[in-house]
């Protein structure tokens, strides 16, 4: 063989051998692409599935609590102690437990929860600012409640509404507040003028 055909067959060697790779590789790619593929989708409905009984379970405690109280809020306090380790949830049994007491107006278990709720976040979210800024209405708290709806409506547009509707009440009631105020005033000055 001259040195032509020798340099030829190595030349030709090394394409076969980087050609072996690249095909090799490539059905590697595929393969890891597809098992990925396959338990991303597994992934997906596992999810999709815990989900859905999660959304279950928030709709069955509701339902719940319009017939018993106690009944939902020991519910949700084993829930709480079964989910410990899942923060995502434990948050949502917390908010859960706050709303379902304030609306049954035990205001100060309410405030205590949120701020167990609280804890568990980064950060005060939209949701928790106006439910405790609604435990403050129901404190009398009105300015400290007014702050909390301004910086929740920031971000949440129930929050808009329930500043709205706070404000429209609240200017109503100093109206009244003024009436009553004026009201006495004319009392006062009538009794003066009647013993003159």
């Amino acid at each position: 063989m001259s040195l032509k055909e020798k340099t030829a067959v190595v030349i030709l060697s090394i394409i076969m051998i980087i050609f072996t790779i690249v095909s090799l590789s490539t059905d590697y790619f595929f393969f890891t692409y597809n098992n990925y593929s396959r338990n991303l989708k597994v992934d997906f409905r596992q999810r999709y599935k815990d989900n859905l009984d999660w959304i279950n379970t928030v709709d069955s405690v509701y339902t719940l609590s319009d017939s018993s109280y106690n009944l939902s809020i020991n519910y949700l306090n084993q829930l709480a102690k079964e989910k410990l380790t899942d923060t995502t949830r434990l948050k949502d049994i917390y908010y859960i437990k706050a709303n379902i007491l304030y609306q049954n107006n035990r205001i100060n278990f309410a405030i205590q929860t949120l701020e167990n709720y609280n804890k568990l976040t980064k950060f005060q979210t939209s949701k928790y600012l106006s439910l405790k800024a609604g435990c403050l209405i129901k404190q009398d708290k009105l300015s400290e409640a007014e702050v909390l709806l301004k910086v929740s409506a920031e971000d949440y547009i129930d929050s808009k509404w329930y500043l709205g509707d706070f404000s429209g009440s609240n200017k109503i009631l100093s109206r009244t507040i003024g009436l009553s105020e004026q009201y006495e005033i004319i009392k006062i000055k009538l009794t003066i003028l009647s013993k003159m």
